[in-house]
């Protein structure tokens, strides 16, 4: 990594793929970055690769178009893919990044991360096989990345499906997919790969819906216990699709949290289990807190089940935490 003095003239190149990676600011937030550049000058550098932008376009275009001086940070990569990975990575800890913003750019690392330990030269071609051999990580793409982030590997690919999708409808509108990833739109993970499929007449169309704000298929607030409101059967729809969703699945993570000794003391592995439980646990709690469920939705009987083990499981959590505590 180098600093490079404060320049003005200096022409960068804009790469389109690299481009595509950075969300789009809305005009306010554009404005409200143009307003304090001219304030305050541009106080962060633009970081560059080989004289390419890579984090920074906003920034740069202001200082173009007032004349404004900016500073520039040389960033060293061995392949174009370490590029678009590092790109990644960086916009997804951005705290403004939406969910589907990470969803893409998910997909996009792990088809980047697949390019450069598939083809020989992914790595600077100064490397030697072996050492090459040594550097790629094992195990498969989709586990290392689902390990990273803290997600399934299912969750992975379908993130890779979901970046497809969005990319196939921004070459019918860059706007549509701005929406989309700025979830402006009510569409889930799953019609978003669906519209990818579908022939360019149709997808032509559902793009121009989707700018208008008309589409409305397969929305992610869709109530579907209401088309069977009685059914709380891990088979209904909504559970058939979410691994380890099931009733009793959950309630053997929430018993295993309430029963610590069992799974902890034995010894390492049923507590590396135990950890994995947990984050399952969590990520099916998302079936309620992202609205496929609706609360008020849920029988009186079913809320009162729902906080009567959400209690007992605060309760335990408390216990381990001690446990562990006390131990160190």
């Amino acid at each position: 990594m180098r600093w490079d003095r404060k320049v003005r003239d200096m022409q960068l190149k804009i790469d389109e793929e690299f481009k595509n990676l950075i969300h789009p600011l809305t005009n306010e937030e554009f404005s409200q970055l143009e307003e304090n550049i001219l304030k305050d000058g541009c106080l962060d550098a633009i970081r560059v690769w080989n004289e390419t932008i890579i984090d920074g376009h906003h920034r740069y275009k202001i200082c173009k178009s007032h004349e404004l001086s900016f500073n520039t940070k040389e960033i060293q990569f061995d392949s174009r893919e370490d590029a678009v990975i590092w790109m990644c990575q960086n916009q997804r800890g951005r705290r403004s990044s939406t969910k589907e913003q990470k969803d893409y750019l998910l997909g996009k690392e792990y088809e980047a991360t697949k390019k450069k330990w598939g083809r020989s030269d992914g790595l600077n071609k100064k490397v030697s096989a072996d050492k090459r051999t040594l550097l790629k990580p094992k195990g498969r793409t989709r586990e290392i990345l689902g390990q990273k982030y803290g997600v399934g590997k299912t969750a992975v690919m379908n993130s890779v499906e979901f970046s497809k999708g969005v990319d196939a409808i921004a070459e019918e509108s860059p706007a549509a997919k701005e929406k989309i990833l700025s979830g402006q739109t009510n569409m889930t993970k799953k019609s978003i790969i669906e519209i990818a499929k579908k022939p360019k007449e149709e997808v032509e169309v559902i793009v121009k819906q989707i700018e208008s704000g008309e589409y409305k298929h397969l929305p992610k607030s869709k109530n579907i216990l209401e088309e069977n409101p009685n059914s709380e059967s891990p088979e209904h729809p909504i559970f058939s699709n979410r691994k380890n969703i099931s009733h009793k699945k959950l309630n053997e993570v929430i018993r295993s949290i309430k029963e610590p000794k069992e799974m902890i003391v034995s010894n390492d592995t049923n507590a590396s289990t135990l950890a994995n439980d947990i984050k399952v646990f969590i990520n099916n709690l998302s079936v309620y807190t992202n609205g496929l469920c609706p609360v008020d939705k849920i029988s009186e009987e079913s809320k009162k089940k729902i906080t009567t083990a959400i209690c007992e499981m605060e309760t335990a959590v408390t216990s381990i935490k001690k446990i562990i505590t006390k131990g160190d």
